[in-house]
């Protein structure tokens, strides 16, 4: 390879891939991310297997060549001492220095076990997604638990209303048990009676004035009449959020306030207020379903990109408006299948506009799962990946049409990696060489067909190679059947899309006949 090694310090390292693990040929670490460090005691020098296992795919690790074996795939691997560290990237050989290096980051499903591990946002690369992900999982359970506990209170006051004139003349209306708050008062707002959880409460403050806690139901009796049906009012004390629901018993002549904590739900639609705003406004398209799969929340890039909106989609299943003619059932039946095993997972798929408009979104899905560990909701960030798919369509279609050419063309076209090795030879190249496809693909050309009087020609030929330098030699070889022949070779480098050398590609003539004609003159 003549392209200029890439040289990067410790600390860039540490800023582009923070969990990163270094090893050299030996299967030994020889250094890990700045982030890993903190959350891992791995010392400098133990080997690999020793402290990490490679979880999916599982493979079994017993030296250097078997993780070599794992690039250009995505992989799992727990550290051996804290199973709740499991590792998510790739392997990449180093060439340069025979080190091979795993980039990834931390696979967490939640903000708890971030904050468990004592890791900050500073501690992830700033291209990590993982930290946002994180972040809208976390206000969506807490979304749905908040959701939940209103549609349970709610309840409770529909039953509580139907039987309040009942309930009212029994003193079991303040069951000293009751960790909320319970107040009677007059139409003057005179406290009658509270319960031991009201007794605690010494002064709220409400409409940012502080009032002690007998002083407020006197100025908000002066707002209320027996015919207000119901009033809620929002205060504070010693930093905790009360509502106060505040029901006229007409014929009684007196308020019931019924009290509740509601401190943690004020947080979360703080949160939520927040993430909503980013993911609302962020260019990929979000959506967010229940548990059986039913829309319902998207974001204002997912109305863009398809034509629908949240009020003509919800409460509908994803699939039966975006799916179309040419949507693939196997791809459709996958993730299904995925779907129902509540794991994290990505999956292709072509959707339709509103309009009929075909697109290709790469969908990452990620499930939800209240403190019980139910599955509540789906979350799924999508991306518009049409243009990267047409873009390989029609690489793949240039590819095809270069390799028929190459087939039908009378010329021998041979293309070796570095060290000379066969990687394709066409039809011609085997009527030329006597053999099969199959006998020369991965076989040695100085093996097939190189005599010994080559050797000085063959090394300068490559050194031009590595110079990126193409030009025509003759050449003198051994057919499979010994026959001596002589192939007019034009050669040239083979380049990657880096501008790598990865090898040599030639076009070879026979030119035995015109020899021996020419020996005849």
């Amino acid at each position: 390879m003549n392209g200029q090694p890439i040289s990067i310090s410790e600390k860039s390292l540490n800023n582009l891939f923070p969990f990163h693990i270094l090893l050299n040929k030996n299967g030994q670490i020889d250094c890990i991310g700045i982030s890993l460090n903190k959350i891992t005691s791995i010392k400098e020098g133990s080997l690999f297997s020793e402290n990490f296992e490679i979880k999916r795919p599982y493979v079994e690790i017993n030296n250097f060549s078997d993780l070599e074996k794992l690039q250009q795939q995505l992989l799992f691997i727990d550290y051996k001492h804290d199973t709740s560290i499991m590792l998510r990237g790739q392997f990449e050989l180093l060439e340069a220095s025979e080190q091979l290096i795993f980039v990834g980051s931390p696979w967490f499903y939640s903000m708890d076990e971030v904050r468990e591990k004592k890791l900050t946002l500073s501690d992830f690369a700033i291209h990590d997604p993982l930290m946002d992900l994180l972040h809208v999982l976390k206000t969506a359970e807490m979304a749905s638990d908040d959701l939940k506990q209103l549609v349970k209170t709610i309840d409770k006051q529909k039953k509580d209303l139907k039987q309040a004139t009942k309930e009212i003349n029994d003193i079991a209306l303040f069951p000293k048990q009751n960790p909320d708050p319970l107040i009677r008062i007059n139409q003057e707002g005179e406290v009658l009676l509270m319960n031991p959880a009201a007794e605690k409460i010494e002064f709220l403050k409400y409409n940012h004035i502080i009032y002690k806690k007998q002083e407020l139901w006197k100025t908000i009796a002066s707002q209320l009449n027996q015919n207000n049906t119901r009033l809620n009012v929002e205060a504070e004390f010693n930093e905790r959020v009360f509502s106060f629901l505040i029901i006229p018993i007409p014929e009684q002549g007196y308020y019931n306030i019924y009290g509740r904590d509601i401190t943690e739900q004020k947080q979360h639609e703080s949160e939520m207020r927040k993430l909503s705003l980013v993911a609302d406004k962020t260019t990929n398209a979000v959506i967010m379903t229940d548990e059986n799969g039913l829309v319902e929340w998207v974001n204002a890039a997912f109305e863009k990109y398809t034509g629908y909106t949240l009020d003509e989609i919800k409460g509908s299943k994803p699939g039966s408006f975006l799916q179309g003619k040419d949507t693939d059932p196997d791809t459709i039946r996958i993730i299904s299948e995925m779907l129902n095993k509540e794991i994290p997972f990505s999956q292709d798929i072509l959707n339709y506009t509103k309009a009929g408009k075909p697109y290709w979104v790469k969908m990452n899905f990620q499930p939800i799962f209240d403190k019980q560990g139910n599955l509540i909701q789906y979350f799924s960030i999508q991306d518009d990946i049409t243009a990267q798919k047409k873009s390989r369509e029609i690489l793949e279609r240039r590819e095809e049409k270069y390799r028929r050419i190459i087939s039908n063309i009378n010329l021998g076209l041979l293309e070796v990696d570095l060290n000379e090795n066969i990687q394709m030879a066409n039809q011609s190249l085997c009527v030329m060489s006597g053999y099969q496809q199959s006998e020369l693909i991965g076989r040695n050309t100085k093996e097939l067909f190189t005599l010994e009087s080559n050797t000085v020609i063959l090394e300068e030929k490559r050194k031009l190679r590595t110079e990126r330098v193409s030009d025509a030699y003759e050449m003198k070889v051994n057919n499979k059947f010994g026959e001596t022949r002589y192939w007019l070779i034009s050669g040239a480098p083979l380049l990657n899309d880096m501008g790598e050398q990865v090898g040599s590609i030639g076009i070879h003539l026979d030119i035995t006949d015109r020899k021996e004609q020419e020996r005849k003159m």
